[in-house]
């Protein structure tokens, strides 16, 4: 089984994802509009002499309410029917010409309701070379890499992030992969919709690198998973779920993870419990909805992956990176923000105390581990 660079194309463009904005938002304020209403018309049918006459009101309200909201619908759903049309007559793949950096952090947000939907801005899985995405065909691969080496570099980008996440922006910054080309080996840069389940994402991962071995051109292939942040996640996800005989699995040398949530990151905790906390009254209910909707990648970071080394594949070798803003490693401000997302512990133990291989890195953010050049260093020492 091949896969393909180019996959079929999905639908909605521009239009249908800005429709399916435009009914969520008028929903929530629709239903806040009727818990307020709701709550205020209540106490006043309550009271003596104004009963009564509040209900009729009431009765009034929603009647005129509902036809108002009704309208908005209509009106605004048919409108963007219309332009969906004439965007898929004018310019049917109009959806390529969204930048692959805000495609992906609407991935990251709400990518598991893209792809339920079958919408274009769905990211497929596929592994990038060169910002191409490569079809894992033994001719083409030969084709794109004339002086294919037999080590091999698989670069996992966290979450809302993409495979040009990778590259170096700024003075002193670099670009893990290219150094990496340098000391032998191939970068390859997976992209995909960063929404979606880790442990999906991880099946995905699996039998997509399984491809890529069978079809690589040289032989006696040796791997390396390089995984940042949720990527990082993925990748061990990915290596859990291969069965003993992955022939990609048995030649994985080493996964290494740069600030990934291992047992869970902070922010997400808290935005569980935010959403149960607006749960908890009518008024404030529909925005608990609506945080509800974020993408179950993003709730997945809750909790991390559950401890323990890679079973059948004890070859694997388990590196981890970790960061924290601070001065020092044992202050405050290390030990409870990390590296501004993700604590020193998540990022360098499985279970937040047993001791692994590991590096900590001093004065740089989340983000910035993508570009360390310390971060490089140890990586070619652990190579």
């Amino acid at each position: 089984m091949s896969n393909t660079a180019d996959p079929p194309p999905r639908r909605p463009g521009y239009s249908g994802l800005i429709k399916s904005a435009f009914t969520g938002t008028t929903r929530i304020v629709r239903e806040m509009h009727s818990a307020i209403a709701g709550q205020t018309f209540g106490v006043l049918a309550q009271l003596p002499l104004v009963g009564t006459p509040a209900r009729w009101v009431a009765g009034a309200h929603d009647a005129i309410a509902g036809g108002v909201y009704t309208a908005i619908d209509g009106v605004g759903e048919t409108l963007l029917e219309a332009a969906d049309a004439v965007e898929q007559r004018l310019a049917g793949n109009s959806h390529a010409l969204l930048p692959i950096g805000i495609k992906s952090a609407l991935n990251g947000a709400f990518g598991d309701h893209l792809d339920a939907s079958e919408s274009a801005f769905a990211i497929p899985m596929q592994l990038v070379g060169a910002s191409q995405p490569l079809a894992l065909e033994r001719a083409a691969l030969r084709a794109a890499y004339p002086a294919a080496g037999r080590r091999l570099a698989v670069f996992v980008h966290g979450l809302g992030c993409s495979d040009r996440s990778w590259a170096a922006t700024g003075a002193g910054q670099v670009h893990l992969g290219e150094a990496l080309a340098t000391h032998g080996h191939t970068p390859l840069y997976l992209r995909y919709n960063s929404g979606l389940p880790i442990a999906e994402n991880g099946a995905a991962l699996a039998a997509l690198l399984e491809s890529l071995i069978r079809a690589w051109p040289t032989r006696k292939t040796e791997l390396v998973l390089i995984g940042h942040s949720m990527g990082g996640l993925v990748a061990r996800s990915a290596c859990e779920q291969a069965p003993k005989s992955a022939a990609w699995a048995r030649r994985t040398r080493m996964l290494i993870s740069l600030g990934s949530p291992n047992t869970g990151a902070p922010l997400a905790r808290h935005g569980e419990l935010l959403q149960r906390a607006l749960d908890t009254f009518a008024v404030t209910a529909p925005l608990g909805r609506l945080g509800a909707a974020r993408s179950r990648g993003v709730k997945d970071l809750h909790d991390g992956l559950p401890a323990g080394a890679i079973s059948g594949h004890p070859q694997i070798e388990l590196r981890f990176i970790g960061a924290h803003l601070g001065a020092a490693a044992d202050g405050a401000l290390a030990s409870l923000f990390g590296d501004g997302l993700v604590p020193v512990a998540s990022a360098t133990t499985l279970d937040g105390y047993t001791p692994t291989t590991h590096l900590v890195l001093g004065g740089v953010g989340h983000l910035g581990l993508l570009n360390d050049p310390r971060a490089l260093a140890q990586i070619k020492a652990w190579l």
